[in-house]
């Protein structure tokens, strides 16, 4: 085969490659919404706790990519808020039916020293944002669980005084730095 005869021939498989490459990246060129959708797509579609960890590390990064390339993508915000309330409702379903007990009991009259309403009252805003973090969120549930215990069914604590002051101090001061929707 001549010479002329493969570099035309490589010169058309070049050619045709860019070609390629260029209508691939033209199809491919991602929409600045994209990345927020496919993860508001995961969690409305998650069904376990695992699973909307996941979109909620992928929510995070796309949060963060979004800041470093684009300063602030429009259109984003209610994009967000839809992956976050699926969220919410997949870790919502995960829980223990005792957390509704439990937050239904933070709406309940203060009981017990200082800090056991406050904590209360913080732990149900947390427990209700959707901005929260679902780890942070049932980390807190926990607490509000494990704290019911220190009272028996008519409120009357079954610790000393002291002792539930320390152990609602403790939880509230838990709670630091936590998203509650404020």
């Amino acid at each position: 085969m001549p010479a002329s005869a493969i570099a035309a021939a490589f010169a058309f498989t070049a050619a045709l490659a860019l070609a390629s490459a260029l209508a691939l990246a033209a199809c491919d060129s991602p929409r600045p919404l994209a990345r927020f959708e496919r993860v508001r797509d995961l969690a409305c579609s998650c069904k376990d706790l695992p699973c909307a960890e996941d979109a909620e590390r992928k929510l995070a990064g796309a949060i963060e990519h979004d800041r470093t390339q684009y300063e602030s993508t429009p259109g984003q915000v209610p994009v967000i808020h839809a992956t976050r309330r699926c969220l919410t409702t997949a870790w919502r379903a995960a829980q223990s039916p005792a957390l509704f007990l439990a937050e239904s009991e933070a709406d309940q009259p203060a009981r017990g020293p200082g800090p056991c309403p406050n904590f209360l009252e913080v732990a149900h805003r947390i427990m209700t944002c959707d901005r929260t973090p679902l780890s942070a969120r049932t980390r807190v549930a926990e607490q509000v669980l494990s704290l019911r215990a220190f009272w028996d069914a008519d409120g009357k604590p079954l610790k000393a005084e002291l002792e539930l002051y320390d152990e609602c101090l403790w939880r509230l001061s838990s709670t630091l730095g936590v998203e509650n929707c404020r």
